[in-house]
């Protein structure tokens, strides 16, 4: 099925197997799709909202897939039955501070999964922080853009990973050594509006902590210059 550039990102990202719980699935799209190519035999198709967890309903049974998709509407993990553990867990759609929380409140499930496929909307440094914390690797980033917004996908599986220093935290391992342009793209916008920024606090002498703005810059002329070598 088609489905929008940021969920096929994600998609894209989903490895082989059994049970797949998508939490947040809004209208089900991304397990249609996962099941449909054969990348999994299951999956929950979950939603705190009532008319998006009917509209993904109404979508399963158009696409002959309700002996694969079982849709649930409540909170988060809380949707999974006891004994059911899926061995993928896909959040999409949502802040990181919100996803990390419905990660830590499901954690009995959480640390039962072998893979984790996150596209939070804000706060990534704090998504990259807790899975490292909660015993999962980072292995793959993906990003792409949308109706004027970027989206960034991360693929975390099970395992031990080094230390992340500031810079990871916030633009990732992956993505400063790929050479993806839409990257730099991103780079460059956001260095400038960091750099505006400062440049206004420092006009209005604005009570704004501007270490912490120069800090972050300072970060992503780092990531920048991480590109620019890794074309040499």
């Amino acid at each position: 099925m088609k489905i929008s550039k940021r969920l096929k990102m994600s998609a894209e990202l989903v490895p082989k197997g059994l049970l797949l719980a998508d939490i947040g699935t809004d209208h089900g799209y991304l397990p249609i799709c996962v099941i449909e190519e054969g990348k999994v035999k299951r999956a929950v198709a979950s939603d705190i909202s009532r008319g998006s967890a009917d509209k993904a309903y109404e979508n399963v049974l158009s696409h002959g897939l309700e002996e694969k998709i079982d849709v649930r509407c409540g909170k988060g993990l809380e949707t999974l039955k006891e004994n059911e553990f899926p061995d993928i867990i896909v959040l999409t759609g949502m802040g990181g501070v919100l996803m990390t929380e419905i990660l830590e409140e499901g954690r009995a499930k959480t640390q039962r999964a072998a893979c984790l496929i996150l596209q939070p909307q804000h706060n990534i440094d704090r998504v990259r922080a807790y899975v490292r914390g909660a015993g999962f690797k980072i292995t793959d980033e993906a990003m792409t853009a949308e109706q004027g917004k970027y989206y960034f996908s991360l693929k975390c599986e099970k395992g031990e990973d080094v230390p992340y220093n500031e810079t990871d935290l916030e633009v990732g391992r992956f993505l400063p050594e790929s050479g993806n342009p839409l990257f730099k793209e991103f780079l460059r916008e956001k260095i400038y509006k960091y750099s505006e920024s400062i440049k206004r606090a420092y006009e209005k002498n604005s009570e704004t902590d501007i270490s912490k703005l120069e800090r972050k810059l300072e970060i992503l002329k780092e990531a920048d210059k991480i590109g620019e070598l890794s074309k040499m």
